[in-house]
């Protein structure tokens, strides 16, 4: 009865701790996939800042 109950806890801990691993890397992939200029963080910055403006209209 413990024996089932580690096994049953590792693998679950097993699968959570694999799916943040590849959570990490996928992230990681778009990290380098993603562009480096500034410009397009500014036109999104200045966007949302817009679009809480109109909201709070």
């Amino acid at each position: 009865m413990i024996t089932q109950s580690l096994i049953i806890t590792l693998l679950g801990m097993g699968g959570v701790f694999f799916f943040l691993f590849l959570l990490i890397c996928f992230m990681n992939l778009l990290h380098l996939c993603m562009p480096k200029s500034k410009t397009n963080l500014n036109k999104v910055a200045a966007a949302i800042a817009v679009a809480l403006n109109r909201k709070g209209e």
